[in-house]
């Protein structure tokens, strides 16, 4: 994904909708080996400090699949604010949501200008999406004023080595050395993330969430690699990678790939005692 953090790419390309995102989470709900999943496990550390009466803002909320699967989970008390920089996919979300018990808000917000006053909110998500953003000291400024003295920030993120696997087998077919997602990662990644958000955060905790793939089906794996939306992938590629998987499967029972991930808690401004 070399345009990363090129907001025409991502915003009319990558998620003018859904659906290359629904085939990447597809391949983690189908194949992960931890049973307990990875939104069910951000919930897990949100109750820990968040009130249950609470103003939270969700900011790159994509088809709002946290909150799909947390649904039972929210609080009655939460006055809930999905936002993402693309219409499109949050059009996604309120599809998906339309039916849950809470009613959340909908805005296309840009996190590096976020629409509300200081001091708005108890916490504030940003998982899985800083990494897309041009200017993460700038956004990570402005997740710190809307949030109240005493709100914090779940931000979710991917390790260095998350995918390596896949990454290596693709890299090998297209020859692309910007094609490896882990240059995505290492924009704002669990190795460099804690450093970016103590420039406006006093306290920064990093949690990590213990999981693997164990792929046994092809079609999966090929529609992940479609989804990354590169323009040098060709149906010639998509036939060798697709080969290439179904050789590994048939050898070794599955396609196995390393996931590293895990999330940064925020809280405090700089200097706080």
């Amino acid at each position: 994904m070399r345009n990363y953090n090129d907001p025409h790419y991502l915003k009319k390309l990558q998620y003018a909708n859904a659906e290359n995102l629904k085939a990447r989470i597809r391949i983690h709900r189908l194949y992960s080996t931890n049973p307990y999943g990875m939104f069910n496990w951000v919930f897990d550390q949100a109750l820990l400090h968040i009130p249950t009466q609470a103003s939270v803002l969700e900011v790159g909320s994509g088809n709002g699949e946290m909150w799909v699967e947390g649904k039972e989970r929210v609080p009655a008390g939460w006055d809930v604010t999905l936002s993402d920089f693309s219409m499109g996919i949050l059009n996604d979300a309120k599809t998906r949501l339309v039916d849950v018990p809470f009613k959340p808000e909908y805005r296309e917000i840009d996190v590096q200008s976020i629409p509300y006053p200081d001091a708005s909110f108890d916490a504030v998500f940003a998982n899985f999406m800083l990494y897309h953003v041009p200017d993460r000291t700038k956004a990570i400024a402005e997740i710190r004023r809307v949030l109240k003295p005493n709100g914090a920030l779940f931000a979710a993120t991917l390790g260095e080595n998350h995918m390596k696997e896949f990454n290596q087998l693709a890299q090998s077919i297209i020859l692309d050395t910007d094609f490896n997602t882990s240059i995505v990662n290492r924009a704002f990644s669990l190795e460099n993330g804690a450093e970016q958000l103590k420039t406006a955060f006093g306290d920064v905790q990093l949690v990590t969430y213990d999981d693997h793939l164990r792929v046994t089906d092809v079609e999966p794996m090929v529609d992940y690699f479609l989804s990354l939306a590169n323009p040098k992938i060709t149906s010639d590629h998509v036939e060798k990678f697709a080969e290439a998987v179904r050789q590994i499967i048939e050898k070794e029972g599955a396609f196995a790939i390393e996931k590293v991930t895990g999330m940064f808690i925020g809280r405090g401004y700089i200097g706080e005692p």
